[in-house]
């Protein structure tokens, strides 16, 4: 709500929008894949931004990212409010503490 942003929910309960749709084929499981991402918690506080692209293998990615990766296409950009289960879960990551709540910006910059 105060991003003003409506959001669709999946079955798993993340929330998400997309913000721009991409060109050529969806992603596939196997696929390599450079983003470009910013992930913050409830209270803003910013805990990963990536203004260069990074790399990851879809397989490997958090619960929630793949959910909604595979129905992205190259330059593909989505909001989503990720529930702890599908994201972190109890898992305490230093910037990330247990059980959190988390906010991400992602685009996909190229796919291999």
């Amino acid at each position: 709500k105060k991003k003003k942003i409506k959001c669709d929910r999946t079955d798993s309960g993340v929330y998400f929008k997309t913000l721009k749709e991409g060109e050529g084929r969806q992603i596939q499981y196997n696929d390599l894949v450079s983003f470009k991402y910013k992930g913050e918690l409830l209270n803003g506080n910013v805990f990963d931004n990536h203004k260069k692209p990074v790399e990851f293998k879809v397989k490997e990615l958090i619960g929630a990212w793949k959910e909604l990766v595979i129905e992205m296409k190259n330059g593909g950009k989505v909001f989503m409010v990720v529930p702890p289960h599908r994201g972190y879960g109890d898992y305490d990551l230093n910037d990330i503490p247990p059980n959190s709540i988390l906010v991400f910006e992602l685009e996909v910059v190229d796919v291999k």
